[in-house]
């Protein structure tokens, strides 16, 4: 910083001492700008208008008195040095304005000029050196932030690498001990990618790296991790999820994956992947443990063809919980509950479950058998808010066209069994009318 290019702003309720100050400065830098403000307040606006390269501070002014005049300052600015004006009695002040940031002080009426300029230029150099060291460790502050970024990140998915993972798989059984949630872990490997590499070259792999992550990254959720453990195997970590909801993010990885078209001069790229879905258990605190427990999942996707999502059987099996649910929804219908009835022209009528209740617990439930959606995925459909109407066979066993299951996400499609069966005939006849 220039000296003649210095802004100076003097705070000082006496005016006539703070013209003497001025002039002073003036002999010792001839081009130095000056400005005087008697008030707290009006020194902040000045400092706020950024037209400050320096204050001079007087501790006993009308609006703010000792140190709180400074701690105000500071308030509104933080890197401008102060020099603090004291009274001759006020050397215990003076000190402790040093400690809250002020770089030098003043014993009002033993000021001169070769003192006032050593003051000044002493201040100026030495905000200097901290500004500049201020700087400088901003910039080490980024510096650090990027290379511990490159160390957890994969620089080809930007996906956390195996570094990255392994913190948030400690973070993750730390938070499985502390609130005893689940944490659902899916290892997604993609199927015959050597002969991607092979076929098309180490370009084109990278290409469809890159395009697989951004495929996974917007399958997961906020609070989820996504990683690239190496090669073609991906893993994405689910805390806090149930198994439906892991199976569902499961399964749309996968069809995510094989709608992936990369067009290439040689031909066209498509790829699957097979995904194995677990649940992450206390002993498996370290990464490799982790891969050895879904890698021998996974085999058993390759085994039954590739292009499918397996689970843990014994932690993803809901049925239990299903036939209870499919229970409870027959027995409140053979009751009437749940059920209104709707006449329309001469002896037709129409039950409706209400949406508002069981809703959850009455679409699974229907999956009957001899429906034409069975063993095959039937498209998402919703409980109709309109009646609907029942066949006039009441014989047929074919449960109504409204009620129709969306898509379950679970990896035990329900069979048609004999609580089914009861559902279908608490539709049929829990009717009213003539």
């Amino acid at each position: 910083m220039e000296w003649s290019a210095t802004r100076l702003l003097i705070v000082d309720d006496d005016e006539r001492y703070a013209d003497a100050l001025s002039e002073l400065l003036s002999a010792s830098f001839p081009r130095i700008q000056i400005h005087c403000v008697t008030t707290i307040d009006e020194a902040c606006r000045r400092v706020d208008s950024g037209s400050v390269d320096m204050v001079i501070l007087d501790l006993g002014l009308p609006d703010a008195d000792g140190i709180e005049a400074l701690e105000r300052l500071h308030d509104c600015m933080t890197e401008i040095p102060i020099i603090v004006l004291t009274s001759q009695l006020d050397e215990v002040l003076a000190l402790e304005a040093l400690k809250s940031g002020a770089e030098d002080y003043l014993v009002k009426g033993s000021v001169d000029q070769p003192t006032l300029t050593r003051s000044v230029r002493y201040a100026l150099e030495r905000h200097r050196g901290i500004r500049d060291l201020a700087r400088v460790s901003r910039e080490l502050q980024f510096a650090n932030a990027a290379l511990e970024k490159l160390t957890l990140i994969d620089p080809l998915t930007e996906l956390l690498n195996r570094r990255g993972l392994q913190q948030a798989l400690t973070r993750e059984i730390k938070r499985l001990e502390r609130e005893n949630i689940d944490v659902l872990v899916l290892l997604v490997d993609i199927d015959d990618f050597k002969r991607v590499n092979d076929s098309f070259g180490h370009a084109v792999g990278d290409v469809a790296l890159q395009e697989i992550a951004q495929r996974l990254s917007t399958c997961v959720r906020g609070a989820d991790y996504a990683c690239r453990i190496g090669g073609d195997e991906f893993l994405l970590l689910l805390p806090n999820a149930d198994r439906v909801e892991a199976a569902r993010i499961a399964e749309r990885a996968r069809v995510s994956i094989a709608t992936i078209t990369i067009q290439h001069s040689t031909g066209t790229l498509r790829l699957t992947a097979s995904v194995a879905a677990m649940l992450l258990r206390r002993d498996t605190p370290s990464i490799d443990e982790l891969l050895t427990t879904a890698h021998q999942l996974l085999q058993r996707s390759k085994k039954e063809g590739k292009n499918r999502v397996v689970y843990e059987e014994e932690e993803f099996d809901d049925t239990e919980k299903r036939h209870d649910a499919q229970a409870e929804l027959c027995t409140d219908l053979a009751q009437g509950k749940n059920l209104r009835t709707v006449k329309q022209n001469a002896g037709q009528f129409f039950p409706c479950l209400r949406r508002a209740q069981r809703a959850d617990a009455g679409r699974p439930s229907l999956s009957a058998r001899g429906s034409p959606h069975r063993n095959r995925a039937a498209p998402a459909r919703k409980i109709s808010r309109e009646p609907v109407p029942i066949n006039a066979d009441r014989n047929s066993g074919r449960a109504p066209a409204g009620f129709l299951p969306p898509t379950h996400p679970t990896p035990h499609i329900l069979r048609g069994d004999q609580r089914a069966a009861d559902l279908r005939r608490s539709l049929v006849f829990a009717r009213a009318g003539p």
